[in-house]
This record gives C-alpha cells, structure tokens and sequence, in this order.
C-alpha cells in the first residue's frame, strides 16, 4: 500500500496508518495468521517515494500493530532492502523476492 500512498499530495502519516489499520480489521475476519511486512525502501528520492517517509510511516503503522494488533507478526524488511539491488524505484530484484517468500516455507 505504501509506495503507491506516497504520490498522494498531502497525504498525512496518521491517515496512512488509519488505511492500514481498516486494511488489517478487514482482513482480520476472513483470515487467522496475518504477518505484516514493512515496505522497503525506495532506490532513490528523485520520485514521489520517499526514503526519510518510508521510515516514519514504517515505523507508525509497526506501533500501531503492536499496541493494536498483538496477534499480527511484523517482518521487518526496510532496513535490509536499504542498499539491495532495485529493478526500478520501489521494486527490488527477484532474489529479493525469492529470499523472502523462502521465509514462510
């Protein structure tokens, strides 16, 4: 959800953590196990994706799942994908992906 928030104009941190927040009670009623995981960074800050806003929204919605969802596992990923290899501004390479999906075998 986060890379594509970001190109929305004036779109505040608090509002972006409400989305999540409906997101994850949507989700919560058809689903039992629920993992969250962190957007990664962006390549670069020449487009509407923001390093520096990646971090503070990370960040803001992690707090919420804590104090709201204790149930919800979060996987912390920006800090690893910081100097990994993208294929674009937002989206890494498929070792990235193939790494990852491995995690949940």
């Amino acid at each position: 959800t986060m890379m594509n928030d970001q190109a929305i104009v004036n779109l505040a941190t608090t509002q972006y953590v409400a989305n999540v927040r409906a997101y994850l009670n949507a989700l919560r009623t058809v689903c039992d196990l629920l993992i969250w995981v962190e957007t990664t960074a962006p390549d670069t800050d020449d487009r509407p994706q923001k390093k520096n806003k990646t971090s503070v929204w990370n960040h803001a919605v992690n707090t919420m799942i804590l104090r709201e969802f204790p149930d919800i596992y979060i996987v912390g990923v920006e800090a690893a994908s910081v100097h990994w290899h993208h294929t674009d501004n937002v989206h890494l390479n498929d070792t990235w992906y193939r790494t990852l999906a491995k995690s949940f075998n």
